[in-house]
């Protein structure tokens, strides 16, 4: 069966506070507190994708870090790395591809992340 569209995203997370923070910057969005019977967590939404953040110890994650990669395209790399910085959060290299650039950083909570800002082709201008 092919993969036709992510339905969610949820991160369990150390730094709650802070990763939903990082996160509202980044893709300028706001998440809302929701309580459940099991505890309560953030919601958002990415386009058409709802975006969940709850603590490591309500889910009992066992994980420190590093328990996803999430690759997103953005418009504007340099922007996102700005933002970054303001987050005090570790950025890698720009890296130069075939089809634009790409940088790899970590959200405050350690984990992966990848922000590719595609060129367009000139027939797509």
């Amino acid at each position: 069966m092919a993969l036709l569209e992510i339905h969610r995203i949820d991160l369990a997370c150390t730094k709650v506070e802070e990763t939903i923070r990082f996160y509202e910057e980044i893709f300028n969005i706001d998440f809302r507190r929701f309580e459940e019977e099991w505890g309560h967590g953030y919601r958002s939404e990415l386009g058409d994708i709802e975006f969940m953040i709850v603590s490591n110890e309500i889910v009992n994650v066992n994980a420190q870090r590093s328990r996803h990669q999430l690759h997103f395209t953005v418009p504007d790399v340099i922007r996102v790395t700005s933002i970054a910085k303001r987050h005090g959060v570790w950025i890698g290299p720009e890296k130069k591809q075939a089809d634009g650039i790409s940088v790899r950083m970590a959200d405050p909570d350690e984990n992966p992340l990848v922000f590719v800002q595609l060129q367009l082709h000139k027939s797509e201008k």
